[in-house]
């Protein structure tokens, strides 16, 4: 009666944890130790397009793997191996109709009662949505740089410019220099850019003004720049 009991009981456990794997969202399959799969789940199926008939008794290299990935995949069981759990493991997929898709492997060791590693239970989550929107941001991203740096370059053209005209025109040497620092506080945000003067006779650079007066930025101006000691004399220096 009591193994009558005790076997009900388990036949109830593996038809609930069966019920289970079958309800998930994300794919799953077991696979023996030598990559052949014991097992998948409809989620698996409804990824691939194939059917679960044609999913069992595979073995590697899996068909829907891309070729590019198969080392991929390969180094990923020898780090299983090595770490007993390999997550968020990201390859590319191909489903039957010949369209891919990137998802997200999740590996864990099997092991039976003496503790050795009989299989590998692998779940697979679709991330190729997930994957757009992050590739999306980031080409946003380094479009807005690319904006941002095509606004720094157009500023600094206009100032040039305007610079260039005044020269040109033999305006009087203050309203030039005004026309100069006016045009690098515009085109330098931090606190040490400014205009340095040459001092020939030292052969040094003297702070003039700087883009943001700051207590920090006053105290500076006060400090002659040898040519090539610095951040500023080694840009000045190198003429870069």
């Amino acid at each position: 009666s009591d193994r009558r009991l005790l076997g009900q009981h388990e036949w109830e456990t593996e038809s609930q944890l069966h019920g289970i794997i079958e309800s998930m969202e994300d794919a799953i399959f077991v696979c023996d130790t030598g990559g052949t799969i014991l097992m998948c789940n409809e989620a698996h199926c409804r990824m691939l397009g194939y059917r679960r008939a044609e999913i069992v008794g595979v073995h590697q290299p899996y068909p829907w793997i891309d070729p590019e990935d198969l080392k991929k995949l390969a180094r990923g069981f020898r780090i299983l191996l090595k770490e007993e759990e390999l997550k968020n493991y990201t390859v590319t997929w191909h489903r039957r109709d010949g369209s891919g898709l990137v998802v997200s492997l999740t590996f864990s060791l099997m092991r039976n009662c003496q503790g050795s590693v009989t299989g590998v239970v692998v779940t697979a989550r679709d991330i190729t949505d997930v994957q757009y929107v992050d590739e999306l941001r980031r080409s946003n991203e380094s479009m807005q740089r690319l904006i941002n740096d095509v606004q720094r370059k157009a500023d600094r053209l206009q100032t040039l410019e305007k610079i260039n005209s005044l020269v040109l025109d033999n305006t009087d040497s203050n309203r030039i220099f005004k026309s100069i620092v006016a045009g690098i506080r515009k085109l330098v945000q931090h606190d040490l850019g400014g205009i340095y003067m040459y001092d020939s006779r030292n052969n040094s650079l003297l702070p003039h003004t700087l883009s943001k007066q700051t207590p920090f930025s006053r105290k500076l101006a006060k400090f002659p720049l040898p040519l090539g000691e610095g951040i500023i004399g080694a840009a000045a220096a190198s003429g870069e």
